[in-house]
């Protein structure tokens, strides 16, 4: 299921993906089962260009309370 950016319904069905698309089922499913805060840094660093520190990923991913460095840290990279 997937929803168009101004749509007002939901769509589902078969999708045709052209040539060298796809869905990111493949490296979303790897990145969610590896789950590692390493796995989630280096994704984020190749999504966004950028370096990202691994131990504000990691604080993030342990559910500990954003203080103002982890803060900075992921907003600044």
């Amino acid at each position: 299921m997937w929803r168009e950016a101004g749509s007002d319904t939901w769509q589902c069905g078969p999708v045709a993906f052209g040539p060298g698309e796809s869905d990111g089922a493949g490296w979303l499913f790897e990145l969610l089962v590896d789950g590692s805060a390493e796995a989630v840094r280096r994704d984020a660093e190749d999504h966004y260009g950028r370096a990202v520190d691994p131990q504000a990923v990691a604080a993030v991913l342990a559910g500990v309370p954003l203080d103002r460095r982890t803060g900075r840290a992921v907003a600044d990279g």
